[in-house]
């Protein structure tokens, strides 16, 4: 099955059938009819109720999904019952609130759509991702971001799609109360008025219970968004940590506010407080050379981004399923994820493309707004990240200097106040045009290739790096 959408072109997804049981799927289209026999379905359909979309489902940008979920254990003879395709409601809706929708992949008929609201009448949600917490084959909880910055995860554990819920409400107790609670909450919600239009990516904590949940903030969706900075004029990369508690689902962390502190910080001590750790830009400017000298690729200059490394405190030493072990505390604030507010405010900075995280790497795309008409109208910062407390890396991941190799000779050089200077690693480079999420080809050299479709018209390329293959840990149960 292929299953698409409309884009901002309309309200509406369709689906085909794209198997043959030859090796050549298209062998056997040859005209108009044989065409429209792969059109499994549209939704919505001609008998479906208004009640059910005409309000809700706005435009198509949220990209579908069709995995297997929990679903499927209470079917059988059938391989395929238990997928479910879903998708963000997308924006411009009626009713203005964010909505997750289930489909039969099969019919195009509803499932179930969970609505999570909204404040401001302008709400939508984006594209989800879904991850298997129990490595069983189907997929227990999804994360999607909205218009007024709520990172929502969506409870899809239970075998009956009537019972998947947002994982997170205020005074939760688990045993699905916030099916029916009237107060879901997000797992977090961003800085005052920034969006998330971007699809985050999920990782294992590096060190304890739970995942990293990676992502950006900003909006490029209206005239007003080209015409004025973002606003808030801040847009920020985030990484929250979600400790991955099944039986207390009020365990969110609220808003992010001032010096990255949350509003809500489940299972820590009084006097305790949850915040993100924040990382900083430390220089942006051309590629400087030991000697001082900026650097060249290809006969062009390189622009690079450099951001601080500053540790994060896991201290909370919590048991997942109870309370923190920990009676006392060094440091009354520790960390639940990690903040970076993108600098160029003046240009505005911000995120529409979607995370990708490979072998602890978060690889980030940022783009700022300029005059060059050639390439489109703006310019990208391509972040490289550690995943787990946003700071840089510790070995160098691009090419800096365009030799065809990745190694000490792509470090650059900073100036420090005292006089003092080091060769550090890069943590973005700037690329002309408003890049798209990449492509990537691993190479047999031990790099990879991430190609970005630009608005300038052309695909640009990345040479980096290459992802870690093979098995590196296991887990016995």
């Amino acid at each position: 099955y292929l299953m698409g959408g409309l884009g901002n072109g309309g309200a509406g997804y369709y689906a085909l059938d794209i198997s043959d049981q030859d090796d050549d799927p298209l062998a056997d289209i040859t005209t108009g009819d044989d065409l429209a026999k792969r059109v499994l379905w549209e939704y919505p359909q001609a008998n479906t109720p208004d009640d059910e979309w005409l309000d809700d489902l706005g435009q198509s940008y949220s990209r579908p999904l069709i995995l297997n979920s929990n679903y499927s254990t209470i079917n059988s003879g059938d391989d395929t019952e238990g997928y479910v395709a879903f998708f963000g409601n997308g924006y411009d809706s009626v009713n203005g609130n964010a909505v997750l929708y289930f489909l039969d992949p099969k019919a195009g008929t509803l499932l179930k759509k969970i609505d999570v609201g909204g404040t401001t009448g302008e709400n939508g949600l984006g594209t989800p991702v879904a991850i298997d917490a129990n490595s069983d084959g189907t997929i227990d909880y999804i994360y999607a971001g909205d218009l007024e910055g709520n990172m929502w995860k969506f409870d899809v554990t239970s075998t009956d799609p009537e019972e998947w819920q947002v994982a997170y409400c205020e005074g939760g107790g688990g045993d699905n109360d916030c099916q029916t609670t009237s107060s879901p909450q997000p797992l977090m919600q961003a800085q005052d008025g920034q969006a998330i239009t971007s699809t985050p990516d999920i990782i294992h904590h590096e060190s304890e219970e739970g995942y990293m949940v990676v992502f950006g903030t900003g909006r490029f969706l209206s005239k007003d968004d080209v015409e004025t900075t973002p606003t808030p004029a801040t847009q920020s990369l985030y990484g929250i940590w979600d400790s991955g508690d099944a039986d207390d689902d009020s365990e969110y962390l609220g808003q992010v506010g001032a010096d990255g502190v949350l509003s809500h910080a489940p299972y820590l001590p009084d006097g305790s407080t949850f915040a993100l750790l924040e990382q900083t830009q430390i220089y942006y400017g051309p590629a400087l050379d030991s000697s001082g000298v900026e650097i060249q690729s290809d006969d062009e200059d390189v622009t690079v981004r450099i951001l601080s490394n500053n540790a994060a405190d896991w201290s909370v030493e919590e048991d997942v399923n109870d309370t923190p072990t920990t009676d006392a505390w060094e440091d009354p604030v520790v960390h639940a994820g990690w903040f970076f507010d993108l600098p160029l405010n003046d240009e505005g900075e911000r995120v529409t493309a979607d995370t990708v995280i490979r072998d602890g790497v978060a690889i980030m795309t940022s783009f700022i707004l300029t005059d060059d008409r050639c390439s489109g109208g703006a310019d990208s910062i391509v972040h490289e990240l550690n995943a787990y407390t946003g700071g840089r890396l510790t070995s160098a991941q691009f090419d800096i200097n365009g030799d065809g190799e990745i190694d000490d000779e792509d470090l650059v050089r900073i100036d420090y106040d005292d006089g003092t200077w080091e060769m550090v690693v890069p943590s973005a480079i700037q690329i002309t045009g408003r890049l798209q999420t990449p492509s990537i080809v691993t190479l047999e050299d031990g790099t990879e290739i991430k190609y970005f479709s630009s608005s300038d018209g052309s695909i640009k390329t990345v040479v980096e790096s290459s992802e870690t293959t093979g098995v590196h840990s296991w887990r016995e149960y």
